[in-house]
């Protein structure tokens, strides 16, 4: 019976980062709304410009912490919990991604040492990501939470959390 449940396991991961490997690509393709496919754009560039802001400002001796959003409700939501641990523990640096367009407003008012969108959940952009950052703490807020991301942030020992879910 454990066997089975870990075949079924190893199939479903295997299964999701071919679907969202093969879809990524042609994504582009079916994405009309103008709002949409920026975010598309922002989130094929994210792991470039999360690697070149940690080249350049990650500072590890420094613990940092990825707060996630979807868009701007989760955002706010972040934003307040993201404010509230700047003033306990104000040594960290944090990162903040989005998924959606909507929540580009909500960049600059980030307590946040870098703020953009989130990377797509391919298995070689979230390994990146993560390698380039090395967050000690990744916090989800309510219900955006990526498998692939959480994964592969909990190998490498980071702590995960989910906020406002």
């Amino acid at each position: 019976m454990k066997r089975d449940r870990n075949l079924s396991g190893v199939l479903a991961t295997l299964s999701y980062r071919a679907a969202v490997a093969g879809l990524v690509p042609l994504a582009s393709l079916f994405l009309r709304a103008p709002a949409v496919r920026k975010a598309h754009r922002g989130r094929l560039a994210a792991p470039a410009r999360l690697r070149e802001w940690a080249a350049t400002h990650r500072d590890p001796a420094r613990p940092l912490v990825w707060f996630h959003a979807a868009s701007v409700g989760e955002g706010l939501q972040a934003r307040a919990v993201l404010t509230e641990l700047r003033r306990i523990r104000p040594d960290f640096q944090a990162v903040f991604t989005h998924f959606s367009a909507s929540a580009d407003r909500l960049e600059s008012s980030m307590p946040a040492d870098f703020s953009g969108y989130l990377p797509y959940d391919r298995q070689g952009d979230v390994i990146e990501s993560l390698e380039a950052l090395r967050p000690a703490l990744l916090v989800f807020a309510k219900l955006d939470v990526w498998p692939e991301l959480a994964t592969q942030a909990s190998l490498r020992g980071c702590r995960v959390a989910l906020i406002a879910g």
